[in-house]
C-alpha cells in the first residue's frame, strides 16, 4: 500500500484538485484508492456529493473514537 498527500499550509493552491485529479488518474490505471478529506470545508467531499454539514470533519471524530457504533445486542427479528 502506498499514501499519497497533497499538502501546503497555504489556502488557494489547488490541493483539492490535485488531490481529486490524482486519485481519478490512479482508479482509471486500475489502482484501488481511498479518498480522505479532512478539510473543514469539506470541498472534496462536496466534489463526490458526500459532503454532511452536519457532521463537519467526521475524519477527525473517527479517529478520536467518536463515531465508534454499539453493537446490538438483541438478534429476534421483528415483522
Amino acid at each position: 500500500m502506498r499514501v499519497i498527500s497533497v499538502l501546503n499550509l497555504k489556502g488557494g493552491v489547488a490541493k483539492t484538485f490535485t488531490a481529486a485529479n490524482v486519485a481519478y488518474e490512479l482508479y482509471r490505471r486500475g489502482y484501488r484508492v481511498l479518498l480522505i478529506d479532512n478539510d473543514k470545508q469539506g470541498n472534496l467531499s462536496k466534489a463526490y456529493s458526500r459532503y454532511d454539514a452536519e457532521n463537519i470533519a467526521p475524519v477527525t471524530k473517527l479517529l478520536a473514537g467518536g463515531l465508534v457504533q454499539r453493537r446490538r445486542t438483541d438478534t429476534a427479528y421483528r415483522l
